[in-house]
């Protein structure tokens, strides 16, 4: 996992908002938490693009860095930035993801 995340970390300026969203969904589906340098690009790179998150990346992203137990506040509270004004929008998964996170 340390050779795709070092890998990873290096692509991360070429990732669309949804592959940003699913590499931390997977890293949190793994519970694998020690990738912390490409999870603080991660962040970076969403807090940067987060007007343009859909409902499925701001809810997979916010459950992710919630089940990571990832304390990273700029990114939680960026990611409550679209969801407010969109929560109409969300699917029940999203709205559910949203509510555990």
């Amino acid at each position: 996992m340390n050779a795709i995340s070092a890998g990873a970390g290096k692509l991360i300026s070429e990732c669309s908002n949804q592959d940003l969203a699913n590499i931390v969904w997977s890293y949190a589906a793994l519970e694998y938490s020690a990738a912390r340098p490409l999870l603080e690009s991660i962040s970076s790179a969403s807090i940067a693009r987060i007007e343009d998150f859909d409902q499925q990346h701001v809810s997979n992203t916010a459950w992710a860095i919630a089940r990571l137990a990832w304390k990273d506040r700029p990114l939680f509270d960026a990611l409550s930035g679209p969801a407010v004004p969109t929560i109409s929008l969300f699917v029940a998964q999203g709205l559910s993801n949203m509510a555990w996170s």
